[in-house]
């Protein structure tokens, strides 16, 4: 039985294509290329871009990728899938499933105040803004103050200051 690395590389020069040109087709690097031809997968990162490698470099030499992935996960694949939940000693998995209920308890109660801790900066921030707004917008000028627009500031009297030469001028004149 050939093996996802003996597969590759016998696809890979029927083709007559070169590692460069299957790196450059692909974007996969060459130094993976090269280690997934000799069935090392210790230099990817994670089973899962391993198996995306499989995927689309099969997919790219005409093969299907289905036998080739199902090898994978029987030789190659992590056996043990780290957990996020620590396993309890035999014995204890009562007292850990009441331990389990009360800290779901307490998240319940930290979520609630933390979404009202939230809420009230919301509404702090909000009512900032608001001030903020409130204080840089101009005001209108009073009636009396404003001049005239429009016609009748056309037709009103000039100062009398344009009109006495000798006080605009002075003397010199």
């Amino acid at each position: 039985m050939e093996t996802i690395g003996e597969t590759l590389l016998a696809a890979r020069t029927e083709k007559g294509v070169s590692l460069s040109q299957a790196a450059s087709a692909t974007r996969i690097k060459i130094q993976h290329i090269e280690s997934m031809e000799q069935d090392d997968f210790s230099q990817i990162a994670a089973d899962m871009y391993a198996r995306g490698f499989i995927k689309l470099y099969a997919e790219y030499l005409d093969l299907n990728p289905e036998p080739l992935l199902r090898l994978y996960r029987q030789e190659h694949a992590k056996a043990v899938t780290p957990s996020l939940v620590e396993e309890p000693p035999e014995g204890e998995e009562e007292a850990a499933a009441e331990n389990d209920t009360r800290d779901w308890l307490d998240l319940q109660g930290r979520s609630a105040l933390s979404r009202a801790a939230l809420l009230g900066a919301a509404v702090l921030a909000a009512l900032l803004v608001l001030v903020g707004l409130v204080s840089i917008i101009p005001r209108s000028p009073s009636r009396a103050s404003r001049r005239p627009v429009g016609p009748e500031a056309r037709i009103a009297e000039p100062p009398d200051a344009y009109l006495d030469l000798d006080r605009t001028l002075g003397p010199e004149r």
